[in-house]
Formats: structure tokens, sequence, C-alpha cells
């Protein structure tokens, strides 16, 4: 699998956020806008079926 990723200088709060809310603070990278139906689908669908836990190294062998 294959993901894009940007990476931002701390201070680009235009990188940083998807947009602004009623109140003018920076929705961030990790949220969804109001109106993205895909992104607030893949959100409920990602904390419903979360990732597995990582392996125990203790059983896998060297």
């Amino acid at each position: 699998m294959m993901e894009l990723v940007e990476i931002c200088d701390p201070d680009d709060q235009e990188c940083l956020c998807l947009g602004t809310d009623a109140d003018g603070a920076c929705i961030p990278q990790g949220g969804c806008l109001p109106d993205d139906l895909q992104c607030q689908f893949a959100k409920r669908a990602t904390d419903a079926y979360p990732a597995p836990p990582a392996p125990d190294l203790e059983l896998c062998g060297p």
C-alpha cells in the first residue's frame, strides 16, 4: 500500500490545517471537514475496525 504524505513546516498553518471552524480555529489534518462525507465514512470505518495489535516479538523468534 502507498500513501501520499505532505511534510509541513510547524509554522505553516495553511499546510497544517484542513481549514478553520466557525470560531476560526484550525481543523487539524487528522480531522474531517463537516461536509466531507468520504472522510467521515473512512474515519467511522477505521474507528469500528482498528488495526490489530503489534506482534509479540518474544513469540516470533530471532
